[in-house]
């Protein structure tokens, strides 16, 4: 089955309740197909086995091969009078509601597989296992790098030149971070201990804030005079990267 999960459920584990239908051991007659024990025979041609020799003649001499008996289809056994419930089969198709828990840090496209939760065996078998293929869903503004956390956060012009103290959005609540004087495009900060903790590893993952510097589109009158003295200025002193440039623009 397919079941479909947000980030944060990813994130901290959950408990889902899935509804399937599926093929249940019959109550009525324990999954034997038959009305009572006493209607139960072992098969006579292959002796319970199931299996049966079949010998045959060919130019080569004779040759035994295995093959499933036709007289008991493989059960080994021949039913005189049928279940009135399941009319032999052992096992009738059911629905069901199944809790299932999903640890916390999964990944998008794990499998969960629980045990004895598929259908029932044939013959009053085992039943078989369910797998549970897990979906997350995306965020709207967490991308996920194993349990690390990746963000992309814009600031202003102002921000990145003079500095701020901004309110960042975690798992875990809102946290403050400190971009200093001068941060530049693609600054990376790292939020220790605020990415995914594994409940497989153990491990817990941490979350980076990649800052862009937003240029502005629109802007009011007086930003444009404050924007038209700055442009008077030399913005790019005192960087060593403009530096090494200027000397290529410079004429000697």
């Amino acid at each position: 089955m397919n079941i479909t999960i947000t980030f944060e459920e990813a994130a901290f584990g959950v408990k889902k309740p899935i509804s399937i239908t599926r093929y249940e051991e019959c109550s009525t007659c324990g999954g034997t197909g038959a009305y009572s024990r006493q209607d139960i025979s072992t098969c006579h041609r292959c002796g319970g086995r199931g299996r049966v020799i079949v010998e045959q003649a060919t130019i080569l001499g004779r040759i035994q091969t295995e093959t499933t008996c036709s007289e008991c289809r493989g059960t080994g056994r021949k039913i005189r009078r049928a279940c009135d419930n399941c009319h032999g089969a052992g096992r009738m198709k059911k629905d069901a509601t199944i809790s299932v828990n999903i640890p916390a840090g999964i990944e998008d496209d794990q499998t969960i597989r629980l045990s004895g939760q598929g259908e029932a065996g044939y013959n009053g078998g085992p039943s078989g296992d369910l797998y549970i293929n897990v979906t997350v869903k995306e965020h709207e503004i967490f991308e996920r790098d194993g349990n690390d956390i990746i963000l992309q956060m814009p600031i202003t012009f102002s921000q990145a030149a003079l500095g701020a103290t901004l309110e960042v959005k975690t798992l875990y609540g809102m946290v403050a971070l400190k971009i200093p004087p001068g941060t530049q495009t693609g600054t990376k900060f790292k939020l220790t201990g605020k990415g995914i903790s594994s409940q497989t590893t153990g491990r817990t993952g941490n979350q980076y804030v990649l800052v862009t510097v937003v240029t502005p589109t629109k802007l009011t009158n007086d930003q444009k005079e404050l924007f038209q003295k700055l442009s008077k200025t030399d913005e790019t002193a005192g960087s060593k990267w403009s530096e090494r440039i200027k000397r290529f623009f410079t004429s000697k």
